[in-house]
């Protein structure tokens, strides 16, 4: 009972502290999410998910953060579960094709995924014109936000589209705040151990 009380008024504090308001609505789309029960919203140092229900293919979300952040959208239900990286800002963020879009940070995210896709069909047939635009894509978009969670979202985007080694200088170009994010740390350390 304790415990539960503990987690109900850290996760008030987080949320309602000075902050700033969001809200998340999406529908899940059957091609980009599967059918789901429920969503949440999951983050780094976070005591607990904040959740919602899903009704008629759709959900809604709101709250308050004190600064922009990585976070994970999970759809919970009969099919397999789902896991969608974003930014929680301030504003309306909404997900199209599967990814958020309608606030800065997560319309930068969303461009910036449709031009890797892109450049991928572009050189479709030419597999080092591809790694080369690819990686140049990456580079200028990390090195633009390298102090902002849009380099945390291009990372982990990265994680199985580019090279053990390119990821590291990738990583290494980023701001201390960002090498030092959860997830980006534990990335690092694995792909210190792997051999170059």
């Amino acid at each position: 009972m304790k415990k539960s009380l503990f987690l109900l008024l850290a996760t008030a504090t987080v949320l309602t502290g000075c902050g700033q308001k969001f809200h998340v609505n999406g529908t899940l789309d059957g091609a980009k999410f599967p059918a789901a029960d429920t969503v949440a919203i999951v983050y780094e140092m976070m005591p607990a998910p904040i959740q919602a229900a899903v009704k008629d293919d759709a959900f809604k979300m709101a709250g308050k953060l004190k600064k922009p952040i990585i976070a994970k959208l999970n759809t919970v239900g009969t099919e397999r579960r789902n896991t969608r990286v974003f930014i929680l800002e301030k504003g309306n963020i909404t997900f199209k094709d599967g990814l958020a879009v309608g606030t800065p940070l997560n319309d930068s995210t969303y461009a910036f995924s449709r031009r890797v896709v892109d450049l991928a069909k572009q050189y479709a047939g030419d597999p080092s014109g591809r790694k080369e635009a690819i990686n140049k894509e990456f580079s200028d978009f990390v090195s633009r936000h390298k102090n902002d969670p849009c380099a945390v979202y291009a990372i982990l985007y990265g994680n199985r589209r580019l090279s053990p080694l390119f990821l590291r200088e990738l990583i290494k170009s980023t701001s201390p705040e960002i090498q030092n994010d959860g997830e980006v740390h534990g990335l690092n350390a694995l792909l210190e151990r792997l051999p170059m």
